[in-house]
């Protein structure tokens, strides 16, 4: 994420979501408290080690995806209605 910047509203909702996971998961509080502060702080250079980059599906990739959890869902409802 070079040279990437957060908007105020980014940087609340990060910060107060690291507050959080530090009071929920204390083995990892330390961890939380660093992430929270480099986003409280305003460090853009170390925004990389906040944010989890996970690619995006193609249109085409999100259509089978949601079809195939339709699938799903109509097959369980109708497991269901059998027993």
């Amino acid at each position: 994420m070079p040279n990437e910047t957060l908007t105020r509203v980014e940087r609340t909702l990060l910060r107060n979501q690291y507050a959080i996971l530090e009071k929920l998961d204390p083995e990892n509080a330390d961890r939380y408290a660093r992430l929270r502060q480099i986003v409280e702080r305003g460090y853009t250079i170390l925004y990389s080690d906040t944010l989890v980059e996970e690619s995006e599906l193609t249109p085409h990739d999100c259509r089978y995806v949601l079809d195939v959890l339709e699938r799903v869902r109509k097959a369980e409802i109708q497991t269901i209605s059998l027993r």
